[in-house]
């Protein structure tokens, strides 16, 4: 069985692509993709992929099966599906066996085209059921911008030693992504956002392709609670259409409708993803007077959330992932400056 849905939201900057200085190189707009497919919210019976055509619009289809080049399976081939030039989609692979390995070839051709090329082959596995050894990755604190093109290189030859590890899944914990304006401030124009996903994914480089992703929030996304509303929706926007994170009802432990936090099994280790910075209404900007330490919060629903889990949850291992630097303490000159507000485990918790 498979499932498709292509996403609605169309990318609003097309002609900040021209400008090379800003990290997008003509060579990755030059394909049938502008970045390599994008593996998330893995289940026991499916996975969804996130593709992004190039400068042209252009037709898709996918070939999968289970087991290793070696195995017989037949392959199983989707429907046509076409995508729209600089636009995301999303399609989702249904019917797949729980802790399975599977392969996955991805054709496209340009829309007046008859012809599909092979555009990536690679294989990914599915949410693990049963309790066994796995292994999974972390990257953390990537502060992706396109005035530091540096960042991106190292990201990317980051995901290269992670991929050769072949880990089961990977973690994005926060800060993958810098808006422009202050520390931690608010995505200021709409087409920004786009564009700093399509850079983070383009230094995650083809780790995506293989390896399924799981993105936690941090405090540079632009989405913080005290940020103006029309902003922080921008950067939801932008997350939600370039990276397919959990929902409400993606796992039976659930999480937020914004995807911005969420809970899994993955064997016998329950994993939670917790989100601070979003659901923190006072300001903790870097030369902001108002926050302090104790004001950090998951806030009421998330919180009630977080203490039904580690109190009803029978699993073997209890992961907490988030983002938020709460011990970090520096003294100068024998006074703790603005960065001790990030707090030592605030009482609103």
């Amino acid at each position: 069985m498979m499932r498709f849905s292509e996403s609605v939201y169309m990318l609003p900057f097309l002609s900040i692509l021209t400008f090379p200085s800003i990290g997008l190189s003509k060579e990755m707009s030059s394909s049938l993709l502008l970045v390599p497919p994008f593996l998330g919210r893995p289940t026991q019976s499916s996975i969804t992929l996130n593709i992004v055509a190039g400068e042209q619009s252009i037709v898709c289809r996918l070939k999968f099966r289970r087991g290793r080049e070696s195995d017989t399976d037949p392959w199983q081939q989707t429907k046509d599906f076409p995508i729209n030039a600089f636009s995301p989609a999303e399609i989702t692979l249904g019917s797949l066996l729980p802790g399975a390995l599977y392969r996955y070839q991805l054709y496209a051709r340009l829309m007046d085209s008859t012809e599909f090329q092979l555009v990536t082959a690679r294989a990914f596995r599915t949410q693990r059921a049963e309790p066994s050894p796995f292994s999974f990755a972390i990257i953390s604190d990537s502060h992706i911008t396109p005035f530091n093109g540096d960042r991106s290189e190292i990201l990317s030859r980051i995901s290269s030693s992670i991929l050769a590890r072949k880990p089961e899944f990977l973690l994005v914990l926060g800060d993958n992504i810098q808006t422009f304006t202050s520390h931690g401030g608010p995505m200021t124009e709409q087409r920004f956002g786009p564009l700093l996903y399509l850079l983070l994914r383009k230094g995650l480089d083809d780790l995506p392709s293989s390896v399924p992703v799981y993105v936690a929030n941090g405090n540079w996304e632009g989405e913080n609670g005290w940020h103006p509303d029309r902003e922080r929706e921008w950067a939801r926007q932008a997350r939600k259409a370039f990276v397919p994170n959990p929902g409400a009802n993606t796992y039976p432990e659930g999480g937020s409708k914004d995807e911005d936090y969420y809970g899994f099994r993955w064997g016998d280790a329950l994993c939670l993803v917790l989100n601070v910075s979003r659901y923190t209404p006072k300001d903790h900007a870097l030369q902001s007077p108002i926050g302090k330490a104790d004001d950090w919060t998951l806030g009421e629903k998330q919180k009630a959330w977080l203490f039904n889990h580690l109190a009803k949850s029978k699993a073997r291992c209890k992961l907490l992932f988030n983002a938020s630097h709460r011990r970090w303490k520096c003294r100068i000159q024998g006074k703790f400056p603005l960065w001790s507000r990030r707090g030592t485990g605030g009482k609103n918790w």
